[in-house]
């Protein structure tokens, strides 16, 4: 019989083009390495994840590039895809380590995310969170190299939420563990004072603070400067003033640790390329007394890090750059000032609002799998609950 050729009709293009959307996706599982840069995969990552849910800084893959390559160099790191065709639909970085609940050791999957990450989830779009979550869940259930799957500080609502459901309908042990109140502040459009729906409590701190910035201004000139690219000059004018402070003195500045330097070094560039960096300082006389290392992107601003120069503490030159900041973003049309990080005195000043995060935790249903979950979820809150008892919790500010 001789062979025959089909040309499909404009109507059957059309249905093998929906049929292919409509099949289940399939998933890769990537090793990142230092040469991952160039891979086609992970350009395809930053289109799925430019809009949307998933739009933030800290769900780019240049951010957790920077942290494979810093936090994690030392870590087998497996970005895992759901793809739909060529289309990425969902990501999930995570990476392997060896950790232990309780006393009992685990070969765990953790996120590839720490405190400076912020906050991590699974990045994906509300139309594709479940399909995507579906076929990441399947691949993660046959891989028998993990004990424990623990991924941190994943905002309510968030991507992973679905795959915590697919492991209990499968008998996995599962827990949550309420982590930041993070709080954000919306920016409204088209009024007069843009302050006006914070608390009522800041009506009496705006009268003071501004009374501080009169006090300031006998002092010298004061001005407030914005910045869209990466500066080492200005990034080691931050570190040294952080450094200065009670983080410096505490251990907690990013000049405190190399490689939490090197982190941000590395992602503020990277943030600087994509077009997300925007940094502020408060001036007086041309001399920065309070810098922030801000983000934006898509109306968005996120505070990761402020700080201000201890000799002017007595004017609160961190809330100045705040109003300042928040100012800044409502002239160019953004939406939202994010503080990022935990609930504390200095922004609730501003806003009430929170979006509540929590770490997450999948267990295999195993002996050792029980111990592990009774240590975590069982016998661990009750000790968080003793220590808020004894030194209290710092997010609580009634």
């Amino acid at each position: 019989m001789g062979a025959s050729a089909h040309i499909l009709g404009a109507k059957e293009e059309d249905l093998l083009e929906r049929n292919q959307e409509a099949s289940a996706p399939t998933v890769t599982t990537f090793i990142f390495s230092s040469s991952s840069g160039s891979s086609d995969l992970l350009t395809s990552w930053a289109d799925a994840v430019a809009s949307g849910e998933s739009a933030e800084p800290f769900f780019q893959p240049y951010w957790f590039s920077s942290f494979a390559r810093t936090f994690a160099s030392d870590r087998c790191v497996h970005i895992i895809f759901a793809q739909r065709g060529e289309r990425v639909l969902g990501v999930l970085p995570l990476m392997r380590q060896r950790t232990f609940f309780g006393s009992v050791p685990a070969r765990t999957l953790h996120s590839l995310s720490n405190v400076h990450s912020c906050r991590f989830d699974l990045s994906v779009s509300s139309a594709d969170r479940e399909s995507a979550a579906h076929a990441m869940w399947d691949t993660l259930r046959a891989d028998d190299t993990w004990d424990v799957i623990e991924v941190e500080h994943v905002p309510a609502g968030g991507g992973f939420e679905s795959v915590m459901k697919l492991a209990a309908y499968d008998g996995f042990l599962i827990g949550k563990w309420p982590t930041l109140l993070s709080p954000y502040m919306s920016i409204p459009q088209g009024v007069t004072d843009i302050f006006a729906g914070c608390p009522e409590r800041f009506a009496g701190f705006r009268r003071t603070h501004l009374k501080s910035l009169k006090k300031l201004e006998k002092q010298g000139r004061v001005t407030c400067t914005s910045m869209s690219h990466f500066d080492p000059c200005f990034f080691d004018t931050f570190l040294a003033m952080e450094g200065a402070g009670w983080k410096g003195k505490a251990g907690g500045a990013i000049a405190c640790a190399p490689v939490v330097e090197s982190f941000y070094r590395t992602v503020l560039k990277a943030a600087s390329d994509a077009g997300h960096l925007l940094c502020h300082s408060l001036n007086l006389d041309g001399r920065p007394i309070a810098m922030d290392i801000g983000l934006m992107m898509n109306g968005r601003y996120y505070s990761p890090k402020i700080a201000h120069d201890p000799a002017f503490s007595k004017y609160s030159p961190g809330q100045l750059l705040i109003r300042h900041t928040i100012q800044h973003v409502a002239e160019i049309g953004g939406s939202r000032y994010d503080f990022v990080g935990p609930r504390s005195h200095h922004k609730t000043f501003w806003t009430d609002t929170v979006r509540e995060h929590a770490s997450y935790y999948i267990f295999r249903a195993s002996w050792s799998g029980f111990a592990r979950y009774i240590a975590t979820m069982k016998i661990g809150p009750h000790l968080r609950r003793l220590k808020r008892w004894r030194y209290g919790d710092p997010q609580d500010l009634r």
